[in-house]
């Protein structure tokens, strides 16, 4: 008998905090880019990525480490449910979630109960604690895109739904992340149209519950993924314990994080695309005790300078969400460090929930939030998703504080000094997270005088930012956005136009207090565009593609493309809003500004396969090819340098540096690490034929056989057209 009834009130109880974890997502998403068809993560490379987690990031909180989608469901029980993620595992989850719990960590499942696998129908199998078959469940009659969903009106459901989550806590599995439950409720997608059929809102609320029932019999997480969230997330704040509030993380960048459709609600899952924008709506239905809210995943190597890496982390950590890492261990670079801020993190092992002045996401007080945490201190995060510096500005007497209270920055690890107020030029994509507290600070108080910086020609020098600390102390820099880095103090152009915007820091000493950072920006002009993308019929025209400037050239490497005719077009945006490239023919050749509508490029590919696309913005010079492909040779307006080898970056380096070179020509090519001792660590390129330009290829400080090296000093050599160069490089763990 089908019965529908709600056994939790509409604000619920949750007594977890958001979880601190690490998927696989980045390795399946970036396989799914690239056209891999057999996208599985191997077991070495989980077991690789488990490493770095347990030595990087466990004693942080870092604790939990899941599964997402992909792989395969060729292996499931007697009763139907998975239990491996592929075929080519030798290793079934539970073996997998005893692994981690031995290391003090936990699998995290992604699963959903209200899936049927149709292998295991055909298998025969029969409903745990029941002899009714599975097969029962099934409708055949159902147009359903991908999955076969659960009848939940027919006899044998419940146990089904409840049983798959039992099977995962017989596990030991404490996470279960539930997707697709849009196309469960309403069959509809608002991308692809309609993929089911559309059920009484009972049965999907019916679902829920017997998730959230299972789960909290076996104190097991329940995650919401694609949840419709109608009536304010009605359901969804009754039964789950966390839901997301956004599209899926894809392909990383601020881009996906803040401003795709920025401010804009849709009808359906999900009403808003970006972590910020649904972060900062959904703050009225989170708190303490009330459910989380998931900004999805974190790929932090995608974004472009560590201001935008704080600000990512940040508002995660400030909207009371999770940090769910999906950097790989060969991924991450340098930048580990942002998941190793104790000080923010604290603010999750507190159970910290914070909230925007108002949930407006189109309204620029919305990147002001505050909060308190269980001691009574304020954390006060004053952020800025624009493209130009904002002043933020907080009264404390507004948080109900009278008189100078102590103000901490928790990105410099500083005290600021005794304030009554503060207010702060932001910059874009960055923030400032403040923990103001009631006490007496004894450091002397500091500021920064930063002077106007003069606009910049493509190539000049680079130069000294005109800034100083009435402290006297040093002043630190570092860019927060446009094409400049901070190379030896000083500003490097990277050689393409746009704005750059420099902050100005200084962190304080054992008698002075940390300064508020200052912020200046200056034009670059007579170079490259700021950005460039490539989008075709090989992705849809979306999304755009990044490309890097590669030696005054822009590259997109490794692009899967099928055989056949195609078209592209070049752009300065990653939504057609600017200028775009196109109006030409073949493999190689010279594009013509198209703007407004004006054709696109048209080629012919000879075979599928993984192709560089390049293109050259100052002389409208392009290529698309491949080191098997021959593409004939690149238009005179671009000159290939001659044999060159690069120094790695970044050296020192642990574990993963990058080796860029040039060839001049087709030919032979072998690029070799060795000891000093000249014995042979590594082939990175093993003597194969290579097209002309410039190649980049990564080291993640393994041997041929997989085995880690020891620290020290190692040698690249590359060899190419009767020439040898090589670079000295040092590893350091």
């Amino acid at each position: 008998m089908f019965l529908m009834c709600a056994t939790l009130s509409h604000a619920q109880t949750n007594s977890y905090y958001a979880p601190l974890s690490w998927s696989v997502y980045e390795y399946h998403i970036v396989q799914e880019q690239a056209g891999v068809p057999d996208n599985y993560v191997p077991e070495s490379v989980l077991l690789a990525n488990i490493d770095w987690v347990d030595a990087n990031l466990k004693t942080l909180g870092y604790d939990l480490i899941c599964i997402d989608g992909w792989g395969d469901v060729s292996q499931v029980n007697e009763n139907g449910y998975r239990v491996s993620h592929s075929a080519h595992w030798a290793h079934d989850y539970a073996w997998w979630a005893g692994e981690l719990q031995s290391r003090g960590m936990n699998l995290g499942m992604y699963d959903n109960p209200l899936w049927i696998h149709m292998n295991a129908v055909a298998a025969g199998a029969t409903i745990v604690g029941t002899e009714i078959p599975v097969e029962s469940l099934v409708d055949y009659g159902e147009d359903a895109l991908w999955f076969t969903w659960v009848q939940i009106d027919r006899p044998g459901a419940e146990e089904y739904v409840k049983g798959c989550v039992q099977h995962y806590a017989d596990m030991g599995i404490e996470y279960l992340r539930v997707d697709f439950l849009s196309w469960y409720e309403t069959g509809y997608d608002r991308n692809l149209g309609t993929v089911g059929p559309s059920r009484p809102r009972a049965y999907y609320e019916t679902a829920l519950r017997w998730m959230r029932e299972a789960c909290d019999a076996n104190g097991m997480y329940l995650s919401l993924v694609m949840p419709n969230m109608f009536y304010e997330g009605e359901l969804e704040r009754r039964y789950g314990h966390s839901t997301r509030v956004n599209e899926d993380c894809g392909e990383g960048t601020w881009w996906r994080f803040s401003d795709k459709d920025r401010g804009y609600r849709y009808a359906e899952w999900s009403q808003y695309a970006t972590a910020f924008d649904g972060y900062t709506y959904w703050s009225h239905i989170a708190g303490r005790d009330s459910i989380d809210l998931d900004g999805d995943f974190v790929r932090i190597n995608t974004f472009e300078t560590d201001v935008e890496k704080r600000a990512v982390v940040s508002a995660h950590l400030m909207a009371g969400g999770p940090v769910s890492v999906a950097d790989q261990y060969d991924t991450i670079g340098d930048d580990i460090w942002i998941y190793q801020n104790a000080e923010m993190l604290a603010l999750n092992s507190d159970g910290f929930v914070g909230e925007p002045l108002t949930n407006d996401p189109t309204d620029e007080s919305s990147q002001v939030w505050t909060g308190q945490t269980t001691n009574g201190d304020w954390i006060v995060g004053l952020f800025n998703r624009e493209a130009e510096t904002r002043t933020r500005s907080l009264a404390f007497g507004d948080l109900g504080l009278t008189g100078p209270v102590k103000v901490r920055d928790l990105w410099q690890h500083a005290d600021l000094g005794m304030m009554t107020s503060v207010s702060s030029a932001v910059p874009p994509h960055g923030c400032l997270v403040l923990r103001v507290t009631d006490e007496m600070c004894s450091c002397a108080q500091q500021s920064i005088t930063f002077d106007p910086i003069a606009d910049r020609v493509y190539g000049a020098a680079d130069f000294a930012p005109p800034a100083t600390a009435s402290s006297g102390l040093p002043v630190e820099f570092e860019v927060a956005l446009g094409p400049a880095s901070i190379e030896d103090g000083k500003v490097h152009l990277m050689g393409q136009n746009g704005t750059v915007f420099v902050v100005a820091l200084q962190p304080g000493d054992e008698s002075y207090c940390a300064a508020l950072p200052e912020v200046r920006s200056f034009e670059v002009t007579g170079g490259h565009q700021a950005v460039m993308y490539v989008a075709g019929t090989f992705t849809g025209w979306s999304p755009n593609i990044p490309m890097s400037l590669v030696d005054d050239v822009w590259v997109a490497e490794g692009v899967q493309i099928e055989a056949g005719y195609h078209e592209l077009k070049f752009a300065n945006t990653n939504d057609w809003s600017g200028d775009d490239w196109g109006n030409a023919t073949g493999l190689i050749g010279f594009a013509q500004l198209a703007t407004g509508g004006a054709p696109n490029i048209a080629f012919t590919i000879p075979e599928t396969g993984l192709y560089d696309i390049r293109f050259d913005d100052i002389h409208l010079a392009y290529s698309i090819g491949n080191e098997t492909t021959s593409i004939g040779e690149v238009p005179e307006a671009h000159d290939w340098k001659p044999l060159g080898l690069a120094q790695n970056y970044p050296n020192p380096f642990n574990p993963v540096t990058r080796i860029r070179y040039e060839i001049p020509r087709p030919g032979r090519v072998s690029l070799s690490v060795y000891d000093v001792s000249g014995r042979l660590v590594r082939n990175l390129v093993a003597s194969r034929n290579q097209r002309p330009g410039s190649h980049v290829v990564s080291w993640d400080g393994r041997d041929g056989a997989g085995r880690a090296v020891v620290s020290g000093v190692y040698f690249y050599c590359l060899a190419a057209d009767d020439v040898i160069l090589s670079r000295e490089m040092i590893l350091l763990k």
